[in-house]
């Protein structure tokens, strides 16, 4: 997921299994974002922050995605406190005309 070949659709889908996970079981989120840190070496949400601002697809189930984590749980707020540009890009998603993008900012 990390690795710079990753494709945008594997990605995606693991997004989509994210929330699901978040929806089901609140106990799950404490994992998912320690997974979405990233690895040790380079642990600040790289991840979140390239799918935030790459194709309409992936902004959109990252939103929704964030949006869930936030939802059933309080923990995901302390990482957008922390991290400021997460935070800018979920409000640029807020202002994209991509009314699925925006809907699912929003929702974050």
């Amino acid at each position: 997921m990390y690795q710079n070949n990753s494709s945008d659709t594997l990605i995606s889908d693991i997004f989509s299994i994210f929330s699901h996970l978040s929806r089901k079981s609140e106990e799950v989120i404490p994992t998912i974002i320690k997974i979405l840190k990233g690895p040790v070496t380079n642990s600040n949400y790289q991840i979140l922050i390239k799918s935030l601002n790459g194709n309409t697809i992936l902004k959109a189930r990252c939103c929704n995605m964030i949006g869930n984590l936030m939802k059933h749980n309080d923990l995901f707020y302390e990482v957008l406190r922390k991290n400021k540009q997460i935070f800018e890009s979920l409000v640029r998603c807020c202002q994209i005309e991509e009314l699925n993008v925006r809907k699912s900012a929003i929702f974050a």
